[in-house]
């Protein structure tokens, strides 16, 4: 689903600290092939690891923000 971002600062927020950081994984992200298997990402020799997820937790924790603990379901 995508809806157009009409806020410029909205936007840009988006883009950094979404899009980027998502689109330079390449830790955990996968690329799909022309024959339509998936293959992952691996940082070349020498290059910096990108983790989009840690990245976002790193960030989200130097923002005070938690983990919210996980609920598990119970069956009655």
């Amino acid at each position: 689903v995508m809806a157009p971002v009409l806020d410029a600062a909205a936007r840009e927020k988006i883009r950094t600290e979404v899009l980027e950081p998502f689109l330079s994984d390449n830790s955990r992200a996968r690329d799909l092939l022309p024959d339509g298997s998936y293959v992952r990402r691996t940082p070349a020799s020498g290059e910096l690891v990108r983790d989009a997820q840690q990245m976002l937790i790193e960030r989200l924790s130097r923002r005070g923000l938690r983990a919210v603990p996980a609920v598990s379901a119970t069956s009655p």
